[in-house]
C-alpha cells in the first residue's frame, strides 16, 4: 500500500545533518538522493561513456519518497549531489482520537508519540479501517513515520511523513 501524507516539519535539531554530499557517479540503485529537490530512492542509473570533452554522464531515475512519482535528473558522473538522510521509525498504535485527529503511539522505547492527520486523507482512512478490524483482536496496528530532507530554494528542510500502515502479531 503506497500512499502518504506529511505530518509536519521535523524538528532538526534532534536530526543532525539534513543531507550528505555525493557524487552522481557514486551513487547505486536503491540509494536516496534529491532530484529536483525531492528526496527520491534510486530507480535506474545509467553512465553513458567519455564522450569528446572527457565526462561521462549519469542518468539518475528515482521514485519520490514523499509523493511516489518519478524523477530524472542527468548529470555528470563528477556533479556534486545531496543524499537526504532518511530515518524509518515505527510506532504502534495506541488509540485514534476521530474527533481530535489525533493518534497515539509507542515507540520502540515504550515512549509516547503523538500524529496529527486530516480525516479526508486516504492514509488516515486505511489506518483507521485497519485500527477498527484489529480493536479487539491479538494484532498490534504498526505505522512507519519517515523522516527525510526536501529542498526549499538553498536551504533543506526536514519533514515528516506517515508512509505505511500495517499488523504485526501482538
Amino acid at each position: 500500500f503506497f500512499s502518504s501524507f506529511i505530518l509536519k516539519m521535523a524538528d532538526s535539531k534532534d536530526q543532525g545533518s539534513k543531507v550528505t554530499p555525493t557524487s552522481a557517479g557514486a551513487l547505486k540503485k536503491g540509494s536516496y538522493v534529491l532530484l529536483k529537490g525531492w528526496p527520491c530512492k534510486v530507480t535506474d542509473i545509467k553512465t553513458s561513456k567519455t564522450g569528446k570533452h572527457g565526462h561521462a554522464k549519469c542518468n539518475i531515475t528515482g521514485k519520490c519518497i514523499l509523493n511516489g512519482k518519478s524523477y530524472n535528473e542527468v548529470q555528470p558522473s563528477h556533479a556534486h549531489m545531496s543524499e537526504p538522510l532518511v530515518t524509518i521509525s515505527e510506532y504502534q498504535v495506541l488509540y485514534i482520537d476521530e474527533d481530535e485527529g489525533t493518534i497515539s503511539c509507542l515507540d520502540q522505547n515504550d515512549e509516547e508519540y503523538t500524529l496529527s492527520l486530516l480525516p479526508e486523507e486516504e492514509i488516515y482512512q486505511t489506518l483507521l479501517k485497519t485500527y477498527e478490524e484489529n480493536e479487539d483482536g491479538d494484532n498490534d496496528v504498526v505505522i512507519n513515520v519517515y523522516t527525510a530532507a526536501k529542498a526549499k530554494g538553498s536551504e533543506y528542510e526536514l519533514v515528516e511523513f506517515l508512509k505505511e500502515v500495517r499488523t504485526q502479531s501482538g
